[in-house]
């Protein structure tokens, strides 16, 4: 069973959460706070404390390229800059070792601007960054291969942009422009009075839609080229992007929310599969539009055990693990997995594309942010199993998926409970608790310890047969960032890089086993008696005789 650990970000002082963003090639997660700050954080909550960027207004809206570690911000008082995060030095550099090699480097900034900027967006080939800012001003920068920005084009639509969403590249022109196809895409721009806006790579602008009120949301459905538009008034519509570039409307609908008011509007939505929006409603629940049958249902919070008392206030879909994450207002996260078949929901032969409750199988819960205030914010992070939370009252957390552990080694059985704690038992039949000072990650016993690891810091317990249903006693604690351990004696075999590393019990390196580049670098490591086996990113698999002091390789 997997659960998710919770990591707090400790933010500075008493600063709220404007916005957070993932890297897309990085696991490094950017807050803007409005104490005019934008601070990053590793998965585990580490802070990146030599690339905080500090001005004298708030960041308004931040995102990163699409391809690297630069992130762009726009500001309250109307300014955009770009920002590069590089290591100090030029050698390569392990994830793990991050906070201590990166630092934050402006590449452009732009001080032109009056109102603050509400949207940043680079287009998908990062060709394009396009700025706007709560009066209707739009900038389209052209954008160099290290993010830095030139002006192309300054455009005015009269009315204050809420959000906007960029096309496929194969939409965004007309198939005769081969050059401009090869640059970038079209844009969707939404408005404060209702108007919906259409922008393509020449800086051509027109007014494609108005739907009378404020635009709260817009998203993008490929598979049917069509732009979905959410209004504060509850209005639900579909425009289909014909080859032509023309936007003609097909759908219009008012959906239907228990007690929902045109003050607040719907909070969030996101895609949950193809052709399926989750919206938070501020409801006991989530509510699901299936556009490819044109079918609604829900899934409620009592599925995973949480009160009626509950309400929805964000959620946030994972497409790589099918997971579907929903913030509540008294601070928990709640969970479901789609188990249904997504072929199904693509057919286009009319059959087969719905999908109901029951396809989304629940998960365990969590909590985040304290556990005790509205989860206002959730965003998936690149690859599988991340997720950063953040809440009104200033806390924030990333939260790490990881699979509890249990192993057999010798006589001693071992099943991890929790985040820190682990069971303890012998075929003797005593037993015993672990509790642990870290957040456990990894996990490796032998006769007489018990090894347990975060990426970041390692602890061993005794635990000997003469203890018997005694607590295990902590005996060192050292830093590591070895990505797999294991345990033999008084030996802890730990992979670091290119190298497995034989350690005593405090974590001091004794030997080291090196693999070449053709090997690999090692990713596994198991003990069985007198023998260890090695497995590297490479798909090698090498086994070892440790039982003298030089292992020797079979």
């Amino acid at each position: 069973m997997s659960l998710f650990l919770d990591f707090p970000c400790l933010l500075s002082g008493c600063s709220k959460v404007i916005s957070a963003a993932w890297c897309v090639v990085e696991p490094i997660c950017a807050f803007s706070t409005n104490d005019h700050c934008i601070s990053f954080y590793l998965e585990e909550g580490v802070s990146l404390e030599r690339c905080r960027i500090l001005r004298k207004s708030d960041a308004t809206a931040i995102a990163w390229h699409p391809t690297a570690k630069v992130i762009a911000a726009g500001w309250g008082d109307g300014s955009i800059s770009v920002w590069d995060l590089s290591p100090l030095s030029s050698s390569e550099v392990s994830p793990r070792d991050l906070a201590d090699t990166l630092s934050s480097t402006c590449i452009f900034t732009d001080s032109s601007g009056q109102a603050p900027i509400r949207t940043v967006m680079w287009n998908p080939s990062a060709t394009r960054l396009v700025s706007a800012n709560n009066s209707g001003a739009i900038l389209i920068w052209k954008a160099d291969n290290r993010g830095g920005l030139s002006l192309f084009k300054g455009i005015s639509i009269g009315s204050g942009v809420t959000c906007a969403v960029f096309t496929p590249l194969s939409l965004g022109l007309v198939q005769t422009d081969a050059l401009a196809q090869g640059l970038s895409s079209s844009l969707f721009l939404g408005t404060r009075r209702g108007s919906v806006h259409y922008i393509d790579d020449l800086g051509r602008v027109s007014e494609v839609q108005t739907l009378g009120a404020y635009i709260d949301h817009m998203l993008f459905f490929e598979k049917k080229s069509r732009l979905v538009v959410l209004t504060r008034t509850f209005i639900l519509a579909q425009l289909e992007i014909r080859s032509d570039c023309k936007v003609v409307p097909i759908m219009k609908m008012k959906v239907s929310v228990a007690g929902g008011s045109p003050e607040r509007g719907i909070k969030h939505v996101c895609w949950a599969g193809p052709g399926i929006i989750a919206a938070a409603t501020g409801e006991a629940l989530i509510r699901l539009w299936n556009l490819l049958s044109d079918e609604t249902y829900i899934v409620t919070l009592s599925s995973v055990g949480l009160g009626l008392d509950s309400r929805v206030s964000s959620v946030a879909f994972n497409p790589l693990q099918r997971f579907l994450a929903a913030g509540t207002e008294d601070g928990s996260i709640a969970m479901w997995r789609f188990v249904g078949k997504y072929q199904h929901m693509c057919c286009d032969n009319g059959k087969n594309t719905g999908t109901t409750a029951n396809d989304w199988e629940a998960m365990p819960s969590s909590t985040a942010c304290g556990g005790n205030s509205s989860i206002d914010l959730l965003a998936w992070g690149p690859g599988q199993g991340l997720l950063v939370a953040a809440a009104p009252n200033g806390q924030a957390s990333l939260l790490s998926e990881t699979v509890l552990h249990r192993l057999l080694c010798c006589d001693v059985g071992a099943i991890q409970l929790s985040t820190d704690s682990v069971r303890l038992e012998r075929q003797s039949g005593a037993s015993a608790l672990l509790a642990a000072d870290i957040s456990i990650r990894g996990l490796a016993v032998s006769s007489r310890h018990v090894l347990v690891w975060n990426g970041q810091k390692a602890q061993v317990f005794e635990w000997s047969y003469d203890m018997g249903d005694n607590k295990p006693l902590p005996i060192a604690k050292f830093s590591s960032t070895a990505r797999a351990m294991a345990l033999r004696d008084e030996t802890i075999y730990r992979a670091s890089n290119n190298v497995v590393e034989l350690c005593n019990l405090n974590g001091i390196v004794r030997q080291k086993m090196t693999f070449s580049e053709g090997e690999g670098s090692p990713t596994h490591l198991d003990v069985n008696g007198q023998f260890l086996a090695v497995a590297t990113d490479t798909g090698l698999i090498k086994l070892f005789k440790v039982t003298r002091r030089e292992p020797k390789q079979l």
